[in-house]
């Protein structure tokens, strides 16, 4: 839940999540490659298997991303039983808002305010309070909306270019 690669106290395994072999060892899962669903508590089995190297993977959604190391290749050898691969994930984030002239001053969007497009908002990384290159960066839609999407958990300041002679 905090992104920290540890499984801590209260993170809990997530159930019907794909888990394959990657016999390919491309990263995405294909057809045909073994896959099972997490069980309740995100548990997984793959069976049956003969000896041989095999690189299990978590299928993730494209607001999803993976914390822990992908595991290297486990070794099957006849009769035995390799366990403890685990995975740990994250839901990536989002920050949204609307970049608005606040008519009177109160600093609430009351009705009649209107959005402000073409404005560039950005997450200020280093914090000195200027954009600086490599900065996420967008313009305010026709609405002056703005929606930065895939964030891993943490804290961002989000800022404002303003235009000449206003103040934020």
């Amino acid at each position: 839940m905090n992104a920290n690669g540890t499984k801590d106290s209260g993170e809990s395994g997530v159930t019907a999540k794909t888990v394959f072999l990657d016999t390919d060892n491309d990263g995405v899962q294909d057809s045909g490659e073994p896959n099972v669903a997490t069980a309740i508590g995100g548990v997984y089995t793959f069976s049956g298997l003969g000896p041989g190297t095999y690189r299990p993977r978590i299928a993730l959604t494209a607001t999803q991303a993976l914390i822990t190391a992908v595991p290297v290749p486990i070794t099957v050898t006849s009769g035995l039983s390799t366990g403890a691969v685990d995975f740990g994930m994250f839901t990536l984030g989002s920050i949204a808002g609307t970049v608005y002239t606040d008519n009177n001053g109160n600093g609430n969007k009351d009705a009649g305010e209107l959005g402000q497009s073409g404005r560039t908002v950005y997450l200020d990384n280093n914090g000195n309070g200027t954009l600086d290159a490599g900065e996420p960066n967008q313009a305010t839609g026709g609405t002056g909306t703005y929606l930065f999407t895939g964030l891993a958990a943490g804290t961002f300041q989000v800022l404002l270019v303003p235009p000449a002679g206003r103040v934020q």
